[in-house]
């Protein structure tokens, strides 16, 4: 048998549909031994110690495009047809347009690697006229660009009537590096302004069993199992809007201060690549009375058991978040409170992060704390925050039953009632490739955009309740084995 090796479109289930046969036995055979494949050249980002043999650290890394080659050897039953045979095949590789594929399956294999084309192919044309003139045939060394993973089997990993927010366990992520994930959410119409205006995506490697009495860092914590730091933050409570179990931490007071910590073993956690540490993004939840005055958010970390290390401050939120006043009844406020850089990994030791709440002079409501989400900075992607809801484009502008997908490059689109899917607004942040073996997907959504300075008066939406599919497309260096 021979090689495998066509050029195809690829629909969302994977199923190839074929443009061109490169190896039909006919009119195209690829000359024996002439298929190449060339790395995709590495771009290292260096951090450099400007002492002298000081030299320099890699702390990231980006690549060019890689390329296949191939002679093809182009055969008709007259001269005419093999030059109308290059032309077609030429014409097809010089496109530019997206979505095309170069599949290719080695001769003793079962599974194909696709390589996405990533722009007009090059070729030479080997004119012989001793070839052309007596078997009819034409070489041509083709060379094209392509991505710089391969695609390989496409799965589905799906849950029906799960609440927002929520983290999903996707098993064997089969791809030796890594996977796309495409994600679609399906809700029914929503109570009040049903527009899921803002999203969040985060994920991460499945976190190993932490120290007892800690939580694995990433992920939702629940405000009523997460320890206390100031008393004022009273004993869990439960209503009707809050995450989880329903319950949340109460603090009834006029001007107070109050704290909760939620205590993580960062030894559960992989660190960035290039890295001993990882950047981790914390958002917390709460719920604001009409009478609380100048509600205020603020978080800061800090090492376990250690009197002399300092506590560490967000940079990028330094001096916390004011949140708005709710007028009337209570309102739920979603606040992203920064950036921390910890140790991770297996000689990373125990921390806590440590979520404050304080209020004005005036104030005789009731502030409460429902979770503490904290993801990886670097692999998680969301819609904007802290700017004015009205001029940030919505996630899925959609007020009933509908159906809104991120894409694994971060592009979105909503549908209605199962109809054209159009584009939404789009996410910023990493695109979404899930790392190989067991691995956690973190969903959040809200009809408000956390931290907008022009806030409506009203509350975010309770909970939300969907079904959820996750499309995977294992990713591979060379081929699928």
């Amino acid at each position: 048998m021979s090689d495998r090796l066509r050029l195809v479109t690829r629909a969302a289930d994977g199923t190839p549909t074929t443009i061109r046969d490169y190896e039909n036995g006919t009119t195209f055979v690829k000359a024996r031994d002439s298929f190449g494949i060339a790395s995709p050249a590495a771009r290292p980002v260096q951090s450099a110690d400007v002492r002298r043999y000081g030299g320099s650290r890699t702390v990231g890394e980006t690549h060019e495009n890689g390329s296949i080659k191939w002679r093809s050897l182009v055969a008709g039953d007259s001269g005419d047809a093999v030059v109308e045979n290059v032309e077609a095949m030429l014409a097809e590789l010089q496109t530019g347009a997206g979505g095309l594929f170069v599949e290719w399956r080695p001769d003793g294999t079962t599974e194909s690697a696709f390589y996405e084309v990533r722009g007009p192919g090059s070729y030479v044309v080997n004119y012989q006229w001793s070839e052309f003139a007596g078997a009819r045939v034409l070489p041509v060394d083709i060379q094209v660009p392509i991505a710089p993973l391969a695609r390989g089997a496409v799965s589905e990993t799906a849950v029906t009537s799960r609440v927002l927010p929520t983290v999903l366990e996707i098993d064997d992520v089969a791809g030796r590096a890594g996977a796309l994930a495409d994600v679609e959410m399906s809700f029914d119409a929503l109570s009040g302004d049903g527009s899921v205006r803002w999203a969040l995506a985060a994920w991460w490697p499945r976190q190993r069993t932490p120290t007892s009495g800690y939580a694995a860092p990433l992920g939702i914590h629940e405000a009523e199992s997460i320890p206390l730091i100031s008393s004022s933050w009273g004993a869990s409570t439960s209503g009707a809007g809050f995450s989880g179990g329903s319950g949340a931490r109460c603090a009834s007071f006029g001007a107070e201060f109050v704290a909760a910590g939620v205590l993580i073993d960062m030894a559960a956690a992989d660190p960035d690549p290039f890295a001993s540490t990882l950047d981790v993004e914390v958002f917390a939840r709460v719920q604001i009375a009409s009478g609380v005055d100048e509600p205020f958010l603020y978080a800061s970390a800090a090492p376990m058991g250690s009197s002399i290390l300092p506590t560490q401050v967000a940079a990028d939120v330094p001096a916390g978040r004011f949140l708005r006043e709710a007028s009337s009844g209570s309102h739920f406020r979603l606040a992203r409170l920064g950036v921390f850089t910890l140790p991770a990994g297996a000689a990373a030791g125990l921390w806590a992060i440590r979520v404050e709440g304080a209020t004005g002079s005036d104030s005789d409501g009731a502030f409460d704390l429902d979770y503490v989400m904290v993801v990886p900075a670097r692999s998680r992607c969301m819609s904007q925050t802290g700017r004015s809801y009205l001029s940030v484009r919505s996630f899925a502008p959609a007020n009933g039953a509908a159906v809104a997908t991120i894409r694994s490059d971060l592009t979105t689109t909503i549908s209605e009632d199962g109809g054209t899917a159009h584009p939404s607004g789009g996410l910023g942040g990493a695109p979404i490739v899930l790392p190989n073996g067991d691995a956690d997907l973190l969903l959040a959504v809200s009809n408000m955009t956390p931290d907008a300075p022009d806030y409506p008066d009203a509350s975010e939406l309770a909970l939300y309740e969907m079904d959820i599919t996750v499309t995977t497309t294992d990713l591979h260096r060379v081929a699928v084995g």
